[in-house]
């Protein structure tokens, strides 16, 4: 799960579609949804792949900027949009 510090909620898919917007809800172990597998990249960045659904996290918008908001689409190793760094 990937959770949130400033609330406790934990980032969802809605549903099974491509390009569905993530939500934020209650934390539900069962809840397929709601489960992020990281897949490490030979680059170095992971990407988020939903358990519940087979697709990864990315910006709605090709280009990434501040506030744009994440969905979901098809996984896609070499897709630069679906690529994150983890930094501590």
């Amino acid at each position: 799960m990937i959770i949130s510090k400033k609330n406790s909620l934990a980032i969802s898919a809605k549903d099974n579609n491509n390009n569905s917007k993530l939500i934020l809800a209650k934390q539900n172990q069962a809840d397929k949804k709601q489960i992020w597998k990281i897949v490490h990249n030979s680059n170095g960045t992971v990407a988020f792949v939903n358990v519940a659904t087979g697709k990864a996290i990315q910006p709605e918008q090709s280009t990434q900027k501040k506030g744009y908001t994440l969905i979901q689409s098809t996984y896609n190793k070499t897709k630069n949009a679906q690529q994150f760094f983890l930094q501590q």
